[in-house]
């Protein structure tokens, strides 16, 4: 996988937020996706992604606005504008690890599982 080691952790909880502000990034208990709001495809994805509620908070992160997480992954010499990142547990995963990680943290009963 494609992962950029990082400073903080957090816990994780259960369910799923998107907010109006972004908060310091990687707050206990969050996993964030990092993803371009104004892309339509990754807009609609991200919306559908549904994480299982004992492995934590789905939080999203709009990417061109400038926040902790941003800095850390353009430190990382990861391109947002190429791909998503979800970041948990001090991690950074990009692009298509990024999708692989959704899918195993996604619920088995999520709108994305149904055929």
């Amino acid at each position: 996988m494609t992962r950029a080691d990082s400073t903080s952790t957090g816990a994780v909880t259960s369910g799923r937020t998107r907010p109006h502000e972004p908060d310091p990034a990687d707050a206990a208990g969050e996993i964030l996706l990092v993803y371009d709001w104004e892309c339509p495809a990754c807009d609609t994805y991200c919306r559908l992604v549904r994480v299982q509620q004992s492995i934590g908070t789905l939080r999203l992160v709009n990417a061109p606005k400038p926040s902790a997480v941003i800095e850390e992954i353009t430190q990382a010499g990861l391109n947002i504008d190429q791909g998503m990142v979800v970041k948990m547990g001090g991690q950074l995963y990009y692009g298509a690890d990024t999708i692989h990680t959704l899918a195993l943290l996604s619920s088995r009963f999520g709108p994305l599982q149904q055929a």
